[in-house]
């Protein structure tokens, strides 16, 4: 799946020589996914956080549960009956 970012933030220090840029990007279920890049003259780090959606956060747990409910099957710690 190929997401389209939006540039959030694009900061240079100078003092430092280290650069972050912040970026979003926004995925089918309507959640967001934040992905913050700092590169230094050493090292290059990467930090990805997924925030969801109010309302798809409750349908997929509905559904979850619905899909538990119709796919439950027996272990072998399970009276049977």
């Amino acid at each position: 799946m190929q997401l389209k970012y939006e540039l959030i933030e694009d900061h240079f220090e100078e003092t430092t020589q280290m650069r972050t840029k912040t970026e979003q990007a926004r995925l089918p279920d309507g959640s967001w996914l934040l992905r913050t890049v700092m590169y230094t003259p050493y090292l290059i780090t990467a930090n990805v956080s997924q925030v969801p959606n109010e309302n798809s956060d409750k349908k997929s747990k509905k559904q979850r549960k619905k899909k538990n409910r119709r796919n439950k099957r027996a272990t072998l710690f399970d009276p049977v009956s």
